[in-house]
């Protein structure tokens, strides 16, 4: 019997991951797939993160090269910030690929978050060890 792993990703539906996957230093690929990392929050969310996004973070990164196979996130970073942050790093990535300005597209990330999700992404910034992302919310007002 294989045993499965239900793993909730930021942007998609939650799909299953067999043992018939390959995990190697916690990325995670199936064939024609890009790799991803198994985060966990503190809330016990689950995250199949693409791993060139998860190594932005500099706790997820440390984890990655000290050999872990599970990413587990320090007790200040929830789901939802998680989930946040991962659809900032790729949203910014998409926008950069169109030659977008990465100033204008910052500014309007943080005016279109709510302010419950703008705490989540700041304590979700600082805990992932990403300076630039925490650096956003330099003088954030709340809408």
């Amino acid at each position: 019997r294989n045993p499965t792993v239900v793993v909730h990703t930021a942007l998609q539906a939650p799909r299953t991951r067999s043992s018939g996957e390959r995990t190697r230093r916690g990325i995670v690929s199936m064939a024609g797939e890009e790799q991803t990392v198994l985060v966990r929050c503190a809330d016990l969310a689950k995250f199949a993160v693409p791993a060139s996004v998860a190594r932005r973070a500099g706790s997820v990164a440390a984890a990655l090269e000290a050999g872990q196979s599970v990413v587990e996130l320090p007790r200040g970073v929830s789901g939802k910030g998680l989930a946040t942050a991962v659809a900032y790093y790729q949203a910014r990535a998409e926008a950069e690929a169109r030659g977008a300005d990465g100033g204008e597209f910052d500014g309007e990330f943080v005016r279109g978050l709510t302010h419950d999700a703008a705490i989540d992404l700041i304590y979700a910034a600082h805990h992932l060890g990403d300076e630039a992302l925490f650096n956003l919310f330099a003088g954030y007002r709340a809408n």
